[in-house]
């Protein structure tokens, strides 16, 4: 079985959130919001933790930016957005040159198998 997943961040979440502790706990605030953000980077690990280490039947294959992305939620540029569409491109060829043949062997065979 084949996992495939895409990321939107080359590194882990709870790298921040643990930056950002002790920032909002220290003055107190937002303690539901950094509840919340702990509870998803603790998912966040552990799933990350699953795909380094999947169980033997199970291959992951990801696509996920080789740096941090310039866009952000709001107030992004132009070229930010460009930027970050052309560098999504690079790593999407990429992925595509090292798994293409796979996938498409892949998808032959269950093709084959249905018709």
């Amino acid at each position: 079985m084949s996992i495939y997943t895409t990321r939107n961040m080359p590194e882990l979440l709870s790298d921040r959130v643990n930056k950002l502790k002790p920032i909002l706990c220290g003055k107190n605030r937002c303690p539901k919001f950094l509840k919340i953000l702990d509870k998803h980077s603790t998912s966040y690990q552990k799933t990350d933790e699953f795909m380094r280490s999947p169980p033997n039947e199970v291959s992951i294959l990801e696509v996920a930016p080789e740096r941090e992305l310039r866009t952000k939620v709001l107030g992004s540029s132009k070229e930010d957005i460009i930027a970050d569409y052309k560098h999504g491109m690079k790593v999407g060829q990429k992925f595509l040159q090292r798994y293409g043949e796979r996938l498409l062997a892949q998808r032959t065979s269950k093709l084959s198998m249905t018709g």
